[in-house]
């Protein structure tokens, strides 16, 4: 939702969600607007395995209609997402809550799970804010047996609308950007962040987690709801890599996760770092993995398309060699003791063939500076206690590594310290 939450403030940590099984056993549950712009069938497709369920945006007050609430419900339903749909209010009194509920029910796809007033705004002028939620609710009570849900954020439904009155409706949506659930618990949907940053739309948005003590994944979004990836595939699919490791991009990828389009042949084999993951269910996969070569993002790949690999040399048992920034055909095979033209038709090339970091090569024998000494950069390091740990220089690691500036390193970078 695109709302007005200046009492709330950013989240103060890392959303912890082990804290209570509700949280941890459920996906997330995405809200959408206009604001996110159209998204294609493919998008909508993909997104089934990120979400438990949507919440569609259909209206802005009585006077502004979405304008992609229609063909979001609709992609929806054709797809197979469930969703509930909210309202945000712009009413100035109880007949105008009425009205805005009217307004709001008509247009609202009637295969909607939930209807929800989205109240985080006052603009009562007449009469008191009570007075116009009551008059929405008994409106929406009258048109609908569906579940009505309330949306605000603490402060504002405490000052204008009040528990008594949330508790007549069938639930709670609560907005707190917060690293931990929000006390008191007398809410049933969390929503714990506005920038959740989705694979399958490509881009960020709201995203909020159900509590399942409360209330059923199924009482929000019926049966065909999804919970938890591994909870519905506890089996081999590949998943568990992290952010800040060096995978190389299997030959045998077909596709790219997002955006989904055919891998070329010149993207495999080469060395990636892993910028960013995502739970999915996909082919093989419960996982995406952003893959960027040095600053430049080349897309998500699925997770049984990669495979981890080391930023050192490799062994001889490995028969390859990642190359490394500065790299030549000469550099390389005298590592290794072999002759440069050797080297180069191993790998079908000749010595006039450009070599790019990343790119994994053949190579013969053992290296012959198997004295070198390399570390890989862990979360909290800094060059200083690198060298400090090996007992060298800032200067040697900077030498050694081609660092232009020792104080920008990143979790997985390989630093050459001997």
């Amino acid at each position: 939702m695109k709302k007005l939450l200046n009492g709330v403030g950013a989240a103060a940590a890392a959303l912890f969600l082990c804290a209570q099984l509700a949280s941890a056993d459920t996906l997330p549950v995405y809200d959408m607007s206009e604001w996110q712009g159209q998204k294609t069938e493919q998008q909508f497709k993909n997104v089934k395995s990120e979400v438990s369920g949507l919440i569609i945006r259909q209206q802005y007050g009585s006077n502004y209609i979405d304008k992609y609430a229609l063909y979001n419900t609709s992609m929806a339903d054709k797809v197979g997402v469930p969703y509930g749909q909210y309202a945000y209010a712009r009413f100035v009194s109880a007949d105008d809550a009425r009205q805005e509920a009217k307004d709001f029910y008509n247009r609202s796809d009637k295969n909607a799970k939930f209807y929800v007033l989205d109240f985080e705004e006052n603009t009562v002028k007449y009469g008191t804010t009570q007075e116009a939620v009551q008059a929405w609710l008994d409106e929406m009570k009258s048109l609908t047996d569906k579940h009505i849900v309330f949306y605000s954020y603490r402060s504002f439904a405490d000052t204008y609308v009040g528990q008594s009155l949330i508790d007549k409706f069938d639930a709670y949506w609560l907005a707190a950007y917060q690293g931990a659930w929000p006390n008191p618990r007398n809410y049933d949907l969390w929503q714990n962040k506005d920038n959740q940053s989705s694979v399958a739309f490509g881009t960020s948005l709201d995203s909020s987690l159900v509590d399942t003590n409360r209330k059923s994944i199924s009482w929000w979004f019926g049966s065909e709801a999804k919970t938890q990836n591994k909870k519905l595939n506890n089996d081999s699919r590949k998943q568990g890599f992290n952010v800040g490791q060096n995978v190389v991009l299997k030959q045998s990828a077909t596709k790219w996760y997002q955006p989904r389009v055919n891998i070329a042949s010149y993207a495999k084999g080469y060395a990636y770092t892993i910028k960013d993951t995502q739970d999915i269910v996909l082919s093989k996969s419960n996982q995406a993995v952003l893959l960027y070569k040095d600053n430049v993002p080349m897309g998500w790949a699925l997770a049984q398309d990669v495979r981890l690999t080391s930023s050192n040399v490799s062994s001889q048992s490995s028969g390859t060699y990642i190359v490394k920034s500065g790299d030549s055909w000469w550099a390389i095979a005298n590592r290794y003791g072999i002759s440069m033209y050797t080297l180069a038709s191993l790998n079908g090339k000749s010595i006039y063939s450009t070599i790019y970091p990343g790119q994994i090569i053949k190579v013969l024998g053992s290296a012959a500076t198997s004295s070198k000494v390399y570390y890989t950069v862990k979360k909290g390091d800094t060059v200083s206690g690198i060298a400090n740990l090996y007992g060298v220089s800032i200067s040697q690691i900077k030498n050694l590594s081609g660092l232009k500036n020792a104080n920008f390193i990143y979790v997985g970078q390989s630093l050459r310290v001997k």
